[in-house]
């Protein structure tokens, strides 16, 4: 890492990157219950606010949930995804 220049007339500083360590388990946990939201449908329109509708779907998967967004166009985007063992309700 460089030493910045410091042309006030103060000592001098060091900047040192730090890096956090995450369990896996709890990486992928948190996966679970957070829902990226997404800002295309699969048809390439955008989902914007008053364009697009937003629902929580109950499902009989592992994670009991899915997060909805049905395009003006009919597309609908899950989040996360639908695997083969969602059953919507």
């Amino acid at each position: 890492m460089r030493r910045p220049t410091c042309r006030r007339g103060a000592d001098p500083v060091t900047v040192v990157g730090v890096t956090i360590d995450v369990d896996d388990g709890i990486a992928q946990a948190a996966e679970l219950y957070t829902d990226k939201r997404p800002y295309r449908c699969a048809r390439g329109h955008w989902l914007l606010p008053g364009h697009m509708i937003v629902r929580v779907v109950p499902c009989g998967c592992r994670r009991g949930r899915h997060t909805s967004w049905e395009c003006e166009c009919g597309d609908m985007t899950y989040a996360p995804a639908l695997k083969e063992a969602c059953t919507l309700s």
